[in-house]
């Protein structure tokens, strides 16, 4: 993935580590958890989720890991079997 991402967007995750350079450590843990410890049956497969994610990092609403439209960490919302991209004009996934 590229790395001239808009200004105002964050940089996508280290691909050793999975971090985001410009969200708070406490935060990516926080999210983190939360994920993982979300019930497998309310998640989708982690192919669907990086695939989801991916899309969500290249967004031009994405900014430092949230989601402009609905205010939701990406991470957190890619994750979850029913829901789905919030953007207005068209969904992404």
């Amino acid at each position: 993935m590229s790395n001239h991402l808009r200004d105002n967007t964050m940089r996508p995750p280290c691909a050793t580590c999975g971090k985001y350079e410009d969200m708070g450590e406490e935060i990516q843990k926080h999210v983190s958890r939360y994920v993982e410890s979300m019930n497998p049956e309310d998640k989708v497969s982690s192919s669907e989720y990086e695939r989801r994610v991916q899309i969500c990092l290249l967004c031009e609403a994405q900014i430092q890991g949230m989601c402009q439209y609905c205010g939701c960490f990406v991470c957190a919302r890619a994750a979850k079997n029913i829901m789905n991209c919030p953007h207005p004009e068209k969904r992404k996934w």
